[in-house]
């Protein structure tokens, strides 16, 4: 998941990241062919070089037919997208107009044609909703998980002075605490976990193991009770906890800093967390760090029974670097996202530079003990990426990417200065599959997670913010709202190709947190939200929410 909490005093708040079907101009045709594009237009191939005319004086042979395309020239040839042809004059003095084209068009859900003519082909219609639960109160749903026996977990940042969620009320005991809920597959509570403290909690992540424990990670304010007392820390800290599947407390600990940690689980159990961090970080049971010119990235792992340190990682550099998100392999090898956020900034995980400042991306496979397998550098101005595995172990990153690149399957992204839409997938050993943008340009969209199911399609969802209205296609067809903010779902298969997208507008505040998959298809959002939205089951309070998608 993508996350950033930032502490102010003692308030612990939690906030949304703030700091390929590419949009064709459709031209004349709408799809269809015609014949009405002047002589003029360009061609994609040449029959023969331009001779002059039996009567002298001619640009081409009288009768002489070669292929034209008035549109676009790398989408010639690619889906519906047809080649025309143009034939010389009588009189040879150049080319009658352009005949039996097509040029790319919106792409229709569900035609089974690749109409916009980007090489996909989209196979689906608007999300299928399942089902909606919803809190009343001041919180926001920032994590989400399945476990693997198709179990939602979910965790909550909770405002005082209460909160309500499927018809249980949960008292606040400090300015915010963190309240770890577990759902069945048709969405009814199973048991509820609340995090407190006298000065406020906050979650940034949370991730599951195949026994179906849950991991927990967020921040703390002067100390912090897991369920069995008060763990003494002063001043804001990182605190990590594990719960069993029936939500029975294994271990938790906090350690004194400012890190937003993101969180995994190794087969076995272990717990690895990572993140960034601005000035210091000590480990109660391991090393400090003091890095206080800008972010660096982190990496530690903990005992998942003990709590107790296995190993930890940071290297700091005068310039801004962060890792965004980590996920695990079926072996318990260790995937992250990363980026440099300004020239000369160099992300290291450990095992030396692995980015420059023409590809300041970082997608890295690590060892258990965190030592580097592959890394691949992407170019880009600068990306916040999700990151998730598939059941090949295939890796897949999703969020936003700022700016124009090539991540190995051709252009992608938008203008020098603008933010767009990514997901991608990379093969277990780091090669290219495919990569995909949306968006239009010039406007914020920027996806906050992805989750891969059981069969590899990739869930991708986030926010959108336009002005009169919201319009965005994800790959099935334009999808509008009359609001000028929205939040979008959409899935694509392990090829890239889209399956089904969807957007809610909202009139004041709403924000995605969270995306997850289930083995079986499922899909789950997370986020919060107030004033208007409506996510198909008519409009909501105030507060957290969580929607169930069909596969």
């Amino acid at each position: 998941m993508l996350l950033r909490g930032v502490i102010c005093g003692t308030a612990v708040l939690a906030l949304g990241c703030s700091d390929d079907e590419r949009p064709i101009d459709p031209g004349v045709g709408g799809g269809e062919t015609t014949s009405s594009a002047a002589s003029t237009g360009s061609s994609v191939a040449t029959s023969s070089s331009p001779s002059s005319s039996s009567s002298g004086g001619g640009v081409c042979e009288p009768g002489q037919v070669q292929p034209c395309y008035p549109g676009p020239a790398e989408v010639a040839g690619i889906g519906t997208c047809t080649v025309g042809s143009e034939t010389c004059l009588p009189d040879g003095s150049g080319y009658a107009a352009c005949e039996g084209f097509v040029l790319p068009s919106a792409q229709q859900c569900d035609s089974g044609l690749d109409e916009d003519c980007d090489g996909f082909v989209s196979s689906g219609c608007s999300a299928e909703l399942t089902d909606v639960v919803a809190g009343l109160g001041d919180a926001s749903a920032q994590a989400i998980a399945f476990d693997a026996q198709g179990n939602l977990l979910l965790g909550i940042t909770v405002h005082g002075p209460s909160f309500e969620i499927a018809g249980t009320t949960v008292a606040v005991e400090g300015f915010s605490d963190a309240l770890l809920v577990k759902l069945s597959p048709s969405l009814d509570i199973l048991w509820m976990q609340s995090i407190v403290g006298p000065d406020g909690q906050s979650v940034t992540d949370i991730a599951t193991d195949p026994a179906g424990r849950v991991a927990i990670a967020g921040q703390t304010v002067n100390g912090i009770d897991f369920g069995d007392g008060l763990v003494d820390s002063t001043g804001v800290a990182m605190y990590v906890a594990v719960y069993d599947p029936d939500g029975a407390l294994v271990f938790g600990r906090a350690d004194p800093g400012y890190p937003v940690p993101h969180i995994t689980m190794l087969p076995a159990g272990d717990v690895v967390v990572g993140g960034s961090f601005y000035g210091d970080l000590s480990f109660v049971d391991g090393p400090s760090w003091s890095h206080n010119v800008d972010d660096d990235p982190f990496m530690v792992r903990f005992d998942g029974v003990t709590g107790d340190l296995v190993w930890a990682e940071s290297v700091g550099t005068p310039f801004q670097e962060r890792l965004h998100a980590l996920a695990t392999t079926s072996d318990g090898d260790i995937v992250v996202t990363a980026a440099a956020w300004e020239p000369n900034a160099v992300v290291d995980l450990g095992g030396g530079p692995l980015s420059t400042d023409d590809a300041p991306i970082v997608i890295a496979r690590l060892t258990p003990l965190g030592e580097p397998v592959w890394a691949t550098a992407l170019g880009g101005g600068a990306a916040v990426l999700d990151i998730g595995v598939g059941p090949n172990d295939d890796v897949y990153v999703g969020g936003g990417l700022y700016g124009l690149t090539d991540w190995g399957g051709g252009p992608i992204g938008g203008g020098p200065n603008d933010w767009q839409i990514v997901v991608a997938r990379f093969t277990a050993s780091g090669d290219h599959v495919f990569s995909r943008t949306f968006g239009p340009p010039s406007l914020p969209d920027e996806g906050m997670g992805i989750g891969v199911d059981g069969s590899g399609n990739v869930v991708l969802a986030g926010n959108v913010v336009h002005e009169n209205g919201t319009s965005l296609d994800l790959g099935g067809g334009l999808l509008t709202t009359t609001t000028d903010r929205a939040l979008f779902v959409a899935k694509y298969d392990e090829t890239g190709a889209h399956l089904w997208s969807d957007t809610f507008g909202f009139d004041y505040a709403a924000t995605v947190y969270d995306v997850a998959a289930a083995a079986d298809g499922r899909s789950a959002l997370a986020g919060g939200q107030v004033g208007y939205l409506d996510l198909g089951t008519g409009a909501l309070e105030e507060g957290p929410f969580v929607a169930l998608f069909a596969p």
